[in-house]
């Protein structure tokens, strides 16, 4: 030992054995490693998962109401990286077009509002003055039908005069006698008229309605719609 060579030689020895060593447990935890993981895989194959995956958040409605006979729809895919692949015999595989199907579901399905200019029926004519008759001019009231559809009031224009040959067979609303006729059917008399204050009372509403509308005129609860139904049946308007 007394050998310089020789000492030397005893130390790369001993390095060299602690390297191999080093390199057979590295080795031998490496293997452990691999068998391992091929016992996980087999035991995840028996494992009986069904097809996994997740929705991507709904698009914007394609129309804000419904203005056809199809409903407005929104639709969302399904995100490609969270698929997870169904494992076992217990449950079906994930469909092979799994990433282009496309879900819909309805949205804003409510009817869009009608213009009031589009309602194109008017009552029968009325006396302005029913002292003057025929000499005082008559006029007629625009026919809003009872329906489950809004209004958008694009116009004010809800009476307007009559013609003189209109107004030849003009009611009478004072005169208790005056007989209402049907607009649709002009010789068929529908009921009798025996107190204006119906009458007077509708004209009132109208009145306010267009008085408290924003300029455009609008209406729709609070500025611009409002729902035709609700509001002639609270002011007893009969049409």
């Amino acid at each position: 030992m007394n050998n310089p060579r020789v000492r030397t030689l005893a130390i790369l020895n001993i390095f060299l054995g602690l390297v191999c060593i080093f390199l057979f447990v590295s080795l031998l935890c490496f293997a452990t490693y691999i068998v391992l993981m091929k016992i996980e895989i087999l035991s995840r194959r028996e494992r009986q998962n069904p097809c996994l995956y997740q929705w991507t958040e709904w698009s914007a409605c394609s129309a804000t109401c419904k203005s056809g006979e199809a409903d407005p729809f929104r639709t969302r895919t399904v995100l490609r990286e969270s698929i997870i692949q169904a494992r076992g015999s217990r449950f079906s595989p994930c469909p092979k077009n799994l990433e282009e199907i496309v879900d819909r579901a309805p949205c804003n399905v409510y009817l869009c509002p009608k213009p009031l200019s589009s309602f194109q029926k008017w009552t029968e004519c009325f006396y302005v003055d029913a002292e003057l008759g025929r000499r005082g001019g008559c006029y007629k009231i625009r026919i809003l039908p009872f329906m489950e559809q809004l209004i958008y009031i694009d116009t004010d224009v809800l009476h307007q005069p009559c013609t003189e040959d209109e107004c030849e067979n003009g009611a009478d609303l004072t005169n208790p006698t005056a007989i209402r006729r049907d607009p649709l059917q002009n010789t068929t008399p529908r009921r009798k008229i025996d107190d204006s204050s119906e009458f007077v009372s509708a004209i009132a509403a109208i009145r306010y309605l267009l008085e408290n509308t924003t300029s455009s005129p609008r209406i729709d609860g609070s500025s611009d719609l409002m729902n035709v139904t609700a509001t002639f049946t609270q002011s007893r308007i009969l049409l």
